[in-house]
C-alpha cells in the first residue's frame, strides 16, 4: 500500500496544541453532535488489558482488512454511521483502533505496541519512534483518509489537569482509565469524535504518566465519494 504523501512533522502549534488538548473551541464543545458516552474503570486486582510501554514504542498500522482483534484485547469500543459508510472506534489494551467500512471494503488505522501476531498482518507499519510528528494521507474512490499524530511533554501539574480532564464525561466521547500506582497520574485512553454530513474527525489522547506525555492523534475521515 503505497501512501499519497507520507512524511515526518514537527509538533502543531502551541495556540493549535492547547485547542486540541483543552477542547473548549474544537474537539470538545463540538463533539455535541454525536450523542453518547463510555466510561470504563477495570477492576485494580485484574489490570485487563493493561500494557506498560512507552510513547516511543508506538508503532502506526494500517490495514487492508478488518480490525486485528484476535491479537489486541478490546476494552471499549463504539460503532458510528455515516453517509456512505461506518466507522468502529476501539479503546485496547496497548492504545486504539479505528476501523473504516466504505463500498464493501475495508480499511483499519491502528496504534499499539509492536506485539506477537502483530508483524504478520499485511498492511503499512510505521514506528513512530521519539520523532515529534507522523503524518498519513489515504485517497481512495469512496474514501479521503488523513492522519496527524504529536506529543506534548507536560509538567507534573500540567498532566495532572489534562488528566483530570480527560476524566470528564460528555457527550462524543469513549475513555478508559487504567489503573496506576504512579503519582504523576492514570493511564487514560480518550477518543473524541466529530460528525459533519460524510466526514468524521476522531481525535484520541493517550497519556503516559511514567514520561509525563501525551500522545495525540487526529483522523480525517471523509465518505464524499461514497454512495449513501
Amino acid at each position: 500500500m503505497a501512501p499519497s504523501e507520507t512524511k515526518g512533522l514537527g509538533c502543531p502549534s502551541e495556540a493549535t496544541l492547547c485547542r486540541a488538548r483543552r477542547g473548549g473551541e474544537t474537539a470538545r464543545s463540538a463533539v455535541a453532535a454525536a450523542a453518547g458516552s463510555n466510561d470504563l474503570r477495570p477492576d485494580c486486582t485484574t489490570l485487563p488489558g493493561y500494557v506498560d510501554q512507552r510513547s516511543t514504542d508506538l508503532t502506526f498500522y494500517l490495514f487492508d482488512s478488518a480490525a486485528p482483534r484476535g491479537v489486541v484485547r478490546v476494552l471499549a469500543e463504539r460503532t458510528i454511521d455515516l453517509p456512505g459508510g461506518r466507522i468502529s472506534l476501539a479503546i485496547i489494551g496497548s492504545s486504539h483502533f479505528l476501523e473504516i467500512e466504505t463500498g464493501g471494503r475495508l480499511l483499519c488505522e491502528m496504534l499499539a505496541c509492536p506485539r506477537p501476531g502483530l508483524d504478520r498482518l499485511p498492511g503499512h507499519a510505521e514506528t513512530i519512534g521519539a520523532r515529534d510528528g507522523s503524518h498519513w494521507v489515504e485517497e481512495r474512490e469512496t474514501l479521503s483518509y488523513r492522519f496527524d499524530l504529536w506529543r506534548h511533554r507536560c509538567s507534573p501539574t500540567e498532566f495532572q489537569e489534562e488528566v483530570a480532564l480527560l476524566a470528564l464525561p460528555g457527550p462524543g466521547r469513549l475513555r478508559y482509565a487504567f489503573p496506576s500506582s504512579d503519582e504523576a497520574g492514570s493511564a487514560v485512553t480518550c477518543l473524541e469524535w466529530q460528525l459533519e454530513g460524510r466526514s468524521a474527525t476522531l481525535v484520541t489522547y493517550h497519556t503516559f504518566p511514567g514520561e509525563l506525555t501525551i500522545v495525540h492523534t487526529r483522523s480525517v475521515i471523509d465518505f464524499a465519494c461514497a454512495e449513501a
